[in-house]
């Protein structure tokens, strides 16, 4: 066995590494788990992987385990950033294709990683698991919050790692679960589990006290090549307390079920895979009114929507791996993503930001008007006629000047943090932001992938505020509104009742016309 850590995402993530075969298996661990205190018995004794046939890399989850510090940051991107950190672990190990055994909370990252990757996973073994979010399938969890009333067998394992921080670091995990329904409102994946492709195993302990057989059935219900095993005697760690069986049947899925599949279906996922790779993570620039601009492509489906991102942010500025979280990261990339099935999503970098320039940035009365042309000509040039908007911020602006120039065009738009007028207080606030070293470190560090350094974020920064102080004057009467009559598309405004720079005003469109059909929402605590 040989041991490491590798520096990913601002965790130190340490693994395990046992065998040298030439099948390998990436080994995730449930809440707080190591790969010794969740997989001993398919490591070591009589009913092990057999080390000469099997690579086991076992990895401890960001801020668990010796991945730490910094502690685990639980969010509802938590799971999205677990599979990140797998990935690169396996890269960092040279293992571009594997298969993974997920326990429990491990599971949910397996699963993640076929949906963020699904070429590199080759099969996939779920033991425990839970997809479904209601008080019932909490309930259980939440009941075991006292480390002391375990079972002292199940404490000793996490000794080890823990000492006595084991109650502090369950604690952490526990407070997780009671906020786990406002963390996923919509569920915990169940409705993408059908995108899955690789084959899937269950395992199931009819005893589990944690885990309701709904949650397998659920999963092998919406998986097209699934199977599901159950123990009738079993619980939670069913895979400890029969480990022979479970070896027997994970080796006949990884040696024989695995290869049939793969026999059929081949050529097929090899051809789909290739589509998702060209058609939905695509990037490419196209040259309009002396501008390259650059864009990204996501997903196959019917309905095109173009995406504005606000002042100098460009769609490289989104981490994909789930720490930095600017414009559009969540419709892109996070849980909470646009259905790609049913949207073809093109994320644009506006004239002379980001990827669209050089030249830069031509600050004038024309401004919106180029913005809105330089799009027009995209979509055209990209086969589309006609497409939905959503814009943010400065972004929202062009939104709505190009309903209101091209009004057959837009079908439909929604719209957040929009100005229509720069008041003194909406200037002070913008003023405040002028020192870039002061931006949220997420926010800069996103930024630093689209721009080449600190000084030339400041520059257009500096430009972009200039400007600030002209929009009054170059848009004196914010002729803009007097056009919004024209907007002929159904417009959803979406407004943060504590945005400093956007304020009330701004978004209330249904006073300036009554011609549209205006949706506007608002969220009080953001």
């Amino acid at each position: 066995m040989t041991s490491g850590k590798v520096d990913i995402n601002g965790w130190p993530i340490w693994y395990e590494k046992f065998g040298t075969g030439s099948e390998v298996l990436l080994l995730i661990p449930g809440a707080i788990g190591t790969g010794k205190s969740d997989f001993l018995p398919q490591l070591e004794g009589d009913h092990a992987f057999d080390q000469e046939k099997y690579t086991l890399v076992c990895i401890e989850l960001p801020g668990w385990g010796r991945s730490r510090p910094p502690e685990r940051k639980y969010d509802k991107n938590v799971y999205n950033n677990d599979a990140d950190v797998a990935f690169k672990l396996m890269d960092s190990l040279g293992y571009k294709s594997f298969s993974v055994i997920g326990f429990s909370e491990g599971g949910k990252v397996g699963i993640h990683m076929c949906l963020k990757n699904q070429p590199r996973v080759k099969g996939l073994v779920l033991i425990s698991i839970f997809v479904k979010i209601t008080p019932q399938t909490v309930a259980p969890t939440l009941a075991t919050q006292n480390t002391s009333l375990w079972p002292q067998e199940v404490r000793d394992n996490y000794v080890p790692v823990y000492g006595d921080e084991v109650q502090a670091m369950w604690d952490g995990y526990i407070n997780f679960c009671k906020v786990y329904a406002a963390a996923f409102p919509n569920g915990y994946v169940t409705n993408k589990l059908q995108n899955i492709m690789c084959p899937v195993l269950l395992f199931h302990g009819d005893m589990d006290p944690l885990c309701s057989l709904d949650h397998p059935l659920h999963v092998e219900k919406n998986v097209q090549y699934c199977q599901l095993h159950r123990f009738k005697r079993g619980a939670h760690n069913c895979h400890h307390k029969y480990p022979a069986e479970f070896m027997r049947v994970t080796e006949h899925f990884l040696k024989d079920y695995l290869q049939y599949i793969m026999n059929w279906v081949n050529l097929f996922t090899q051809f789909m895979f290739t589509q998702i790779i060209v058609t939905i993570m695509t990037s490419g620039t196209f040259t309009v009114n002396g501008y390259p601009i650059g864009y990204d492509r996501y997903g196959t489906g019917p309905s095109p929507v173009l995406m504005i991102p606000g002042a100098i942010v460009t769609m490289l500025c989104i981490e994909t791996q789930g720490t930095g979280k600017t414009d559009f990261y969540e419709q892109l990339e996070g849980d909470d993503q646009l259905d790609q099935h049913k949207f073809t999503i093109i994320a644009v970098d506006p004239p002379g930001w980001g990827r669209s320039r050089p030249p830069a940035r031509k600050y004038d009365q024309n401004l919106y008007n180029n913005d809105v042309d330089c799009y027009i000509e995209l979509m055209k040039h990209l086969g589309f006629e006609k497409f939905h908007v959503i814009g943010w911020s400065d972004g929202a602006i062009a939104g709505v000047w190009m309903a209101c120039k091209y009004p057959g065009v837009v079908t439909r738009m929604a719209v957040h943090g929009i100005l229509c007028t720069l008041y003194p207080q909406t200037i002070y606030v913008l003023k405040s932001t002028r020192n870039v070293e002061g931006w949220p470190k997420e926010r800069l560090d996103a930024c630093l992938r689209s721009y080449e350094s600190k000084e030339d974020i400041q520059k257009l920064w500096d430009r972009h505020l200039k400007f600030v102080d002209y929009f009054n004057s170059y848009f004196p009467q914010d002729t803009n509104i007097s056009k919004y009559l024209k907007v002929n598309c159904p417009i959803l405004v979406m407004h943060g009742d504590r945005d400093p720079i956007s304020t009330i005003e701004h978004p209330d469109l249904p006073d300036y016309t009554d011609s549209p059909p205006v949706t506007m929402t608002c969220t009080p605590d953001k």
